[in-house]
Formats: C-alpha cells, sequence, structure tokens
C-alpha cells in the first residue's frame, strides 16, 4: 500500500499539498465521465409547450321524422411538445475554470523557483508562451495595448519569482506560495479595477482559451504510453507468471489493445463505418490520466538534472493534468463540439502512435530482461539501447504522420472554430447578439456545420427569420445531432406550415437517435397533425409511459380518435400532473365538480370544459350553477366562451332548456368566434323542440338565403312545404343514397298533385307533413292503413304530440287509440302512458297509468321537469322548487309551464305566475297554448294593455278559429273582471 500512495513519505506540507491536488483530480475525472454518459441532450435541456386542441362529438342525436340530427360540442386535449431550449450558461464554468488556471499558475511558479537555472529559464519561457496563448492583453489594463499588458504582468510575475530562485533558495514551498500569491493578487487587483474591458475575468478565459487547449493536446500526448506502460508494469511484477511467458502475455494483451485503438483510428478517419469494440476516447484519456499519477512518479528520474526534489513531478503533473480536465469539463458543459472532436481524435491518434512506438522502446530495450523474468518497473525510464527521448520522438512522427494523411487543416480550423464559440459565448451573456452572431458564423466557418455553432445560430434567428434558422438546425444535424436539434428544426417548419418536411425532420432524427422517447412523442404529435393515426399510436407505444408529457398525449390522442383502453391501460390514469387530469378529463376521469374558482389558465378551463360534456352535470345537484358562477369568474373571454358553449350545451343535456338557449344566445351576440356554431346549435334546438319558426329563421340566416336540410326539414314540420320545394328537387341527386330517397318520396307525396300512397314509407311521409292540410280523420284513415307496424306507431306518436300541441285533444286521443292492441317496445309505451296522461289527465285509466309508470320506467336526472309535472298529474305533494323549475326551465313543456303558473296563482302570487308565463312566450311565441295562457293571466293581474298588445299578435300568428275561441274566452274574462270590480264595496 505504501507503493501505491508513494506521496505518503513526502514532507508534510507536499503531502498535504498532492492530497487537496488528488481530491480535485478526481472532482474532474468524475465530471468529464458524468456528462459523457448523460450527452448533451441533458445539458441542453427541453422545454415543455402545452397547445390546447379541439376534436368535435356528436354530444345528442334527435330524430324528426325520418331525420336525424345531432347536436355537436368540443371537448378539449393538451398536447405537450418538447422544444430544446438555448445553449447552457457556461459563466460559473469559464469562471471555475479560470481559478483552476490561476491556482495552477501559483504552484507552478512556486515549484519552479526550485530549478536549477538553465531549467528554469526555460520553465518561465513556458510561462510566457501560455500567457501569449491565453491572451491576457485582452483586459486592455489602464487601456495599453496587448504586448504592454502582456510585459508588465510578466515581470510582475517574474521578480518575486527570480527573487525566489536566485536569492532566496532555501526557503520552504509555504514561503514561495505565499510570494507567488500576493504578485498574483497584485494582478487580479489591477485587472479587476483598471482593466477597460467589461468582465474581464470572463473575458479572459473565452479569449484565451487556445492556451489550455494547447495544453490539453500536450497532456494527452504525454499520457498516451500509460496504459501500455500499466501492462509492461503488471506482466513483470506479477510473480504468479512463469518467466518465460511473460514476453508472451505481454504482447497478447498489448497488442489486442492497439488493435482496438487501430480499429477506433479507422473508424474516426472514416476508413471503415464499424467497430467491433466501441469506447469512449475520454474515458481512455481518464484511465491514461489516472496511470500517470505513478507513471510521473516513475519519470521523476529523468528530470534529475533539473531539480533533485522527486515532489515536485507527480505535483506538477497534477497541475497539468487538472487544468487539462477542467478544460474538458468546460468544453463539455458549453457543448463546444469542435475543440472535442479535436480532442477525441488527439487521443485516438496519440494512444495509438504513442502506445506503438513505447512498444518498441520496450521491445528494443528490455526484451533479454523480461524474458528472464525481471521485473523492469524501476528500470523503465532508464533504457541502455533506445534512448526515452527518442521513442518520444518517434511516437510524435507517428503522431503528425496520421494528421497529415487526415490532413493539418482539420484541428488547426476546428480548434479556431471552438476558439470562437467561446468567444460567441462571452458576447452572449453579455447581451452582444449581433456580436455573438458574428462570431458563432465565424465558427461555423472555421468547424465545418459544427453543431455548438450552428444550433446557436437557429435559436438566435429562430423568432425573427425562422427559415435561416431552420438553415442552422439543419446543419447542426449534420455532424454531432441531438433531439433538441431536431425537434426545433421541425417545430420552425410547423410554424412555416411545412407539416411533411417536419415529419420527415423527426423520421431523420428517429433513425439517427434511435430510443428517444422526447423524440418519439415528439414524431406521434406530428403524425398525429398530418393524420395518421395509426403511426401516432406506433411511436408513443414507442416512447413508453413513464415519461410524463408521453403518457399525457397519449391520453390526448385517444381520446381525440375515441381508442379504447386494454386491460393493461390503468396504469396511464395514475400519478397524473395537471395536463393528465385535464386530458383524462375526456374519459369522464373527474368524477366531481373541479374545485376552481376560475377557468383562466389553460389546464382548469380543459378540465372544465371536459368535465361539462363527459360527466352529465345536472340541474338538480347544483352542480350546473356551480360551474355556471366559475365561467362567470373567469375574466379570459375566449376561455369564458368556449365554457359557456359547453356549459349550455350540458344546460340542455340536463333538461335547462331555458338555460341552454339563454347561454348561446348570449355567445350569438357576444362573440364572433362562436356567434355562428351557437346559432346552428340553437337552430337545432328549437327544431327538437317544436319551435319550427324560430329554427326556421336561425337556419334562413346562417344560409344566406340557401336550402339546407335543417331549413327544409323545419319548413315542413311548420307546414310551409311550398318553401322547401328547392331543396328536395336538388336533394334527390344527392350522393347520400337515404336523403335522396327520402326527397324522391317527399316530392311524389307532398308536392304531387296526386300522392303517391303506394308504400308504408310514403303514406308516413304524406300524413305526417300534411297535418296542417288534412284534418284527423283523414290521418286516422291512413294511419290505419299502414301496415309496418314501427312506421304505425310511431306516427301515431307523433300525431298524436302535433295535436296535444294545438289543444285538439279529440285528435290526440284518436291518434293513441289507433295503436291500442299493438305491440309497443318499452320506449314506445313509455311516451305513450305520458301523452296519455297528459291528454286525458283526469281519467281513470291515466292515474293508472302512472301508478304502472313508476314500477316500469325510471327518469333520468335530465327529466327533473317530467317527473314533477306526472307526479303532480298523479296527486303527488311537491315543493316549491319543484314548480318553480317547472314554470321556468323548460318553455317548450307547455303542461309543466302551465301547472308551475297555476301554482304560483294560487298560492297568492299571481305577478309572478304572469311573470313565468311572459318570460316562457318570449322564448316559445309559437306555442298557442302557451299565448293564450299569458293572455288571460295578464288581464287577471290588470295588465290589459299587455293583453291587448298579445290577442294582436296573435290574431296574426294563428288561425282565425284559433283567434275566434280565444276571443270568446277573452271577452267573457273581460265581464268576469269588470263583475268583480263592480261587486266590490266602496269604502
Amino acid at each position: 500500500m505504501s507503493k501505491l500512495i508513494y506521496w505518503q513519505s513526502w514532507d508534510r506540507p507536499y503531502r498535504i499539498l498532492f492530497w487537496f491536488l488528488l481530491i480535485i483530480f478526481l472532482g474532474m475525472a468524475s465530471s468529464i465521465l458524468y456528462l459523457q454518459i448523460i450527452g448533451p441532450e441533458s445539458l441542453l435541456g427541453w422545454d415543455v409547450i402545452t397547445q390546447e386542441s379541439s376534436y368535435t362529438i356528436d354530444y345528442g342525436i334527435f330524430s324528426k321524422g325520418p331525420f336525424s340530427f345531432s347536436f355537436t360540442a368540443d371537448k378539449k386535449v393538451l398536447s405537450e411538445m418538447y422544444v430544446g431550449t438555448g445553449m447552457p450558461n457556461t459563466t460559473f464554468a469559464s469562471q471555475v475554470l479560470l481559478a483552476l488556471i490561476v491556482a495552477g499558475i501559483l504552484l507552478y511558479l512556486s515549484l519552479v523557483t526550485m530549478f536549477k537555472r538553465v531549467w528554469y529559464l526555460v520553465a518561465m519561457g513556458g510561462m510566457l508562451l501560455f500567457l501569449v496563448l491565453f491572451d491576457i492583453g485582452v483586459v486592455k489594463l489602464f487601456g495599453w495595448s496587448d504586448t504592454k499588458v502582456l510585459i508588465l504582468i510578466f515581470i510582475v510575475l517574474l521578480t518575486p519569482s527570480y527573487y525566489l530562485h536566485a536569492f532566496s533558495t532555501n526557503s520552504g514551498i509555504i514561503k514561495r506560495l505565499w510570494v507567488m500569491a500576493a504578485a498574483l493578487v497584485f494582478v487580479g487587483v489591477a485587472i479587476y479595477y483598471f482593466a477597460e474591458t467589461e468582465l474581464p475575468f470572463t473575458t479572459i478565459i473565452n479569449y484565451g482559451i487556445l492556451a489550455p487547449h494547447i495544453l490539453v493536446i500536450l497532456f494527452i500526448l504525454s499520457v498516451a504510453h500509460e496504459i501500455v506502460a500499466f501492462f509492461i508494469n503488471l506482466i513483470t511484477g506479477t510473480e504468479g507468471i512463469a518467466d518465460s511467458t511473460k514476453m508472451r502475455h505481454f504482447l497478447i494483451i498489448t497488442i489486442i489493445y492497439i488493435a482496438n485503438i487501430l480499429m477506433a483510428y479507422l473508424y474516426s478517419a472514416h476508413y471503415i463505418d464499424w467497430q467491433l469494440i466501441s469506447f469512449n476516447p475520454f474515458a481512455l484519456l481518464l484511465i491514461s490520466a489516472t496511470l500517470g499519477i505513478w507513471g510521473s512518479y516513475s519519470r521523476a528520474s529523468l528530470y534529475e538534472g533539473a531539480s533533485d526534489r522527486k515532489p515536485i513531478w507527480p505535483i506538477l503533473y497534477m497541475i497539468i493534468a487538472i487544468i487539462s480536465m477542467a478544460t474538458l469539463v468546460f468544453y463539455m458543459l458549453a457543448l463546444n463540439d469542435a475543440p472535442l472532436r479535436v480532442m477525441a481524435d488527439v487521443i485516438i491518434y496519440a494512444h495509438l502512435a504513442i502506445g506503438i512506438a513505447f512498444l518498441l522502446y520496450i521491445l528494443y530495450n528490455f526484451i533479454p530482461l523480461i524474458e528472464k523474468g525481471h521485473d523492469i518497473r524501476k528500470i523503465l525510464y532508464n533504457p541502455q539501447n533506445l534512448p526515452y527521448l527518442t521513442y518520444r520522438l518517434l511516437g510524435l512522427l507517428i503522431v503528425v504522420g496520421l494528421f497529415a494523411v487526415r490532413g493539418f487543416d482539420y484541428p488547426v480550423w476546428y480548434s479556431l472554430g471552438g476558439y470562437n464559440n467561446a468567444k460567441a459565448d462571452m458576447a452572449l451573456a453579455n447581451g452582444y447578439i449581433d456580436v455573438a452572431d458574428a462570431y458563432y458564423s465565424y465558427g461555423d466557418s472555421y468547424a465545418y456545420h459544427n453543431h455548438k455553432s450552428n444550433y446557436s445560430l437557429g435559436m438566435l434567428n429562430a423568432s425573427e427569420k425562422p427559415k435561416l434558422a431552420i438553415k442552422y438546425f439543419g446543419l447542426a444535424m449534420e455532424q454531432r445531432p441531438t433531439s433538441q436539434t431536431v425537434m426545433n428544426k421541425a417545430n420552425l417548419e410547423n410554424l412555416q406550415r411545412e407539416y411533411y418536411n417536419a415529419l420527415f425532420t423527426l423520421q431523420e432524427g428517429a433513425e439517427l437517435l434511435d430510443g428517444n422517447d422526447h423524440l418519439y412523442n415528439n414524431l406521434a404529435l406530428q403524425f398525429d397533425k398530418v393524420k395518421v393515426a395509426d403511426s401516432a399510436s406506433y411511436y408513443y407505444e414507442l416512447a413508453g409511459t413513464d415519461n410524463q408529457q408521453v403518457k399525457n398525449n397519449l391520453l390526448a390522442h385517444n381520446a381525440r380518435h375515441s381508442i379504447p383502453f386494454g386491460k393493461d391501460s390503468v396504469a396511464l390514469f395514475k400519478n397524473l400532473d395537471r395536463a393528465g387530469k385535464a386530458n383524462a378529463s375526456a374519459f369522464g376521469y373527474i368524477n366531481n365538480m373541479p374545485k376552481m374558482t376560475t377557468a383562466n389558465h389553460m389546464f382548469d378551463m380543459v378540465l372544465l370544459n371536459n368535465w361539462l360534456l363527459t360527466n352529465m352535470p345536472q340541474v338538480v345537484d347544483g352542480s350546473l350553477n356551480t360551474a355556471k358562477a366559475t365561467i362567470d369568474s373567469t375574466s379570459d373571454e375566449d376561455y369564458q366562451h368556449q365554457l359557456l358553449y359547453s356549459w349550455s350545451m350540458a344546460s340542455y343535456n340536463a333538461g335547462n332548456m331555458a338555460a341552454a338557449i339563454e347561454g348561446l344566445e348570449n355567445l350569438v351576440f357576444n362573440s364572433s368566434q362562436w356567434s355562428g356554431r351557437s346559432k346552428m346549435e340553437l337552430g337545432k334546438m328549437y327544431l327538437e323542440l317544436g319551435s319550427y319558426e324560430q329554427a326556421a329563421d336561425i337556419f334562413l340566416d346562417l344560409n344566406n338565403g340557401q336550402n339546407s336540410l335543417e331549413l327544409a326539414v323545419s319548413y315542413l314540420e311548420n307546414g310551409n312545404p311550398e318553401k322547401a320545394f328547392t331543396f328536395w328537387q336538388e336533394a334527390v341527386n344527392y350522393d347520400d343514397e337515404f336523403l335522396s330517397a327520402i326527397a324522391s318520396d317527399i316530392l311524389t307525396t307532398i308536392y304531387s298533385e296526386e300522392a303517391d300512397l303506394s308504400s308504408d314509407q310514403k303514406k308516413y311521409i304524406y300524413a305526417r307533413y300534411s297535418r296542417f292540410f288534412i284534418d284527423e280523420s283523414e290521418e286516422n284513415e291512413i294511419l290505419k292503413s299502414i301496415d309496418n307496424p314501427e312506421l304505425r306507431i310511431d306516427l301515431a306518436l307523433d300525431l298524436a304530440g302535433f295535436y296535444h300541441k294545438f289543444e285538439n285533444q279529440t285528435g290526440a286521443a284518436l291518434m293513441l287509440s289507433d295503436i291500442e292492441g299493438l305491440s309497443l317496445n318499452k320506449t314506445q309505451y313509455r311516451q305513450y302512458s305520458i301523452l296519455y296522461t297528459l291528454i286525458h289527465p283526469e281519467s281513470e285509466n291515466a292515474q293508472k297509468l302512472l301508478v304502472e309508470f313508476d314500477s316500469l320506467f325510471s327518469f333520468d336526472d335530465s327529466e327533473y321537469i317530467l317527473e314533477s309535472t306526472l307526479n303532480h298529474l298523479a296527486g303527488m305533494t311537491l315543493d316549491s322548487t319543484s314548480y318553480l323549475q317547472m314554470a321556468q326551465d323548460n318553455p317548450f313543456f307547455i303542461d309543466a309551464i302551465l301547472i308551475g303558473a297555476n301554482y304560483f296563482a294560487a298560492d297568492n302570487h299571481p305577478f309572478r305566475s304572469y311573470s313565468f308565463l311572459a318570460s316562457a312566450v318570449q322564448k316559445n311565441p309559437e306555442s298557442r297554448r302557451l299565448m293564450k295562457a299569458y293572455i288571460l293571466k295578464a288581464l287577471d293581474v290588470g295588465l290589459d294593455q299587455f293583453a291587448e298588445n298579445a290577442m294582436s299578435e296573435f290574431r296574426e300568428r294563428f288561425s282565425s278559429q284559433a283567434y275566434m275561441i280565444l276571443k270568446y274566452e277573452y271577452d267573457k274574462k273581460l265581464e268576469e273582471l269588470s263583475f268583480m270590480e263592480e261587486s266590490e264595496p266602496i269604502d
């Protein structure tokens, strides 16, 4: 152990100093290993851009005769796309490197003062060369030129150094360190206060990076033989190996090692495009550097002419090693790939060339000793035949030869490219964008298409010159692609609407960077963008679900394309972040109303929107009212309008027609974005609810006077078939076979002088759309002639509802009686029971049906008004809330409106009863029953002028027969009220 930790025998100051340097050495080595393991992508990092998108769903389907219509709503999902961040800020790393270089200079100047005169002068000459390369004059101390600053600083350092060397030869290492530290502090203070360059210390390291860069190359050359030296020391120093086989073992191991280095060289020089064993050049350097800790001690005998103090040489080695590795760490942190590429090649070339030269050196000098089993560790650097320097020169010549074959310009230009990149980083850190742009461009021109220059140029130009940025990112992909480069290029192509170019870019990246889940995520999103769902699913599967963004996007993808989840997909819904919960809400993941007071954040908006459309909030549990309060508190207008639309559709689904219509009308008048969509859905609502005139007006306005199926059906249902004639003529030639056939039947039945009633379908169409023009007896005859029981039952139920709406209870009863005895399915029987009860509320049979209804059928929460209405007709006692809901929530359910209004009138609230009817008439002006009730109630509360105005409107809107019937009741009501006034006693 004492041989391994050889510095334990040194004097205490040297021993402590070496331990301190060893710790720093290990720290730098660990940093290089870590940075090589995590790769440049981890340093570049990611930003996640969340984008909201919609997909349309059918939110309820209703039928009108043979036609079906659907309401639509938009569910929202969030897509999370990766975007590469800018290059990491290396200001701190440059300061650490500068501190280590200064500390190295301090130790170097302190140690060389112990050299003999000639070697001291050589060492100080080396220091001067380092300062020249370090470009120390760039700080413009006192405003002087570069040369003056260089001379001044060198004199300041030389003076105390020479004093220690010539006049204080017996000084210990501590004193020497203090003296040289004082000189360096003086230089540092002068630079800090009198340098005219901004951020002078950062400027020094970035402009002077060539000095440590060259030092790294020299360090690589100095340790390139260490692995071969380790092999010979291990073999000859091991007693268990037979003496006669030691040479053989050494040659086998060494040749295998050199063969692998040769393969790496051939691969690096592009002679081959395959490798048997792939290894990292920087890991190879770390092995050699670590072995050099002991090698430097073994070689101390070579430098006895300079100084016989053995601790000096391992310490000097550690200084150079630490600065070299710190420089590599700085390059790696800055992602400066141009100089790193040079260093990687120098490592391979040097280990190959110097390894071969050292092998020849060993064979030429020590074959007899090795074959006799002697341990040559102590004499390895004291040869008798081929001098050590000769082997060094041979190795250097081979390195030069290898680079000559490759081209000397390559390491020079790429080094200069890295130098310009470092200067660009400094300019960018100081906010000089144009200067940084220029230096990065120089870096690219020197180091052809290096990643650092082109990625940085791409980031600088992304916002203002996206096409130029696309070009730069494309160049950055050529030599050292990263997933950030690929995705930034693709994202910019998307912004330019070059969607397939973006797809091709991502596919190219996926081939170059296999197994990258970030890349697979964006590639899946891109396939979704170009509507290739199967490929998107494939890449989501490749990406896995360990990545949160991939999981969120997979939820969005499956929701958008209605892809069911398998049994093993439960994990997708676990540990979700806010975006994931928002996407999962499209599947009904959130059971209760999300807890939020506003929905100004995109995540909250999506969550609430999907909850409204998926979880079917109801009036009865108050969740719709809570949601409306949240929407009203949302200040983001776009979000508020989106949510109001979804809330309106949810209200309609929940049975609160008044709220749904009010919400959509709000959007029609207040939102340019949602006006047309809201108007269309409002028209469909009116169509389903039987307010055909309002529906037709809306559809006519939406289509600018042109026909549409919705408009044509509205005209037919409202008894105005002549207005829809053109549409049906055109529809006969449509590709839609169903619509074409129906149009043909309509033309031959409704619009023909002699209706064609040759089939049940035509009879159905004729009877349904002629109901305004033929009486109930003729309708009944046609009804009886239909053989198809399903058509007959459906027509009878439709006609019964029609006659009930227009107060022709006799006709309604006739239609229902026609299907008695037929086999009704459960849905048909439920509708029959409801209609019968509304038509004959007082009949004994109606009461029996109501009792039977409770046992056969249940009510959805959305049927709360129907439930209250039937319960009232059954004689049950209801609370005032139920009557309030009947009076105001659905102005198209006339029976419920009248029951609710009458309740409040009987409860001594006549004006409240009147207000309910007035509000209902305003929303449903086409109901004859409703307007009649309103007029009579207006008389009741003394609003004679309102009643008279409504009578005029009634006369214009409805038939003269209906008007005469109402006129009779109106006059009678006036007489009753007049008599009551006359009968009142006069005070």
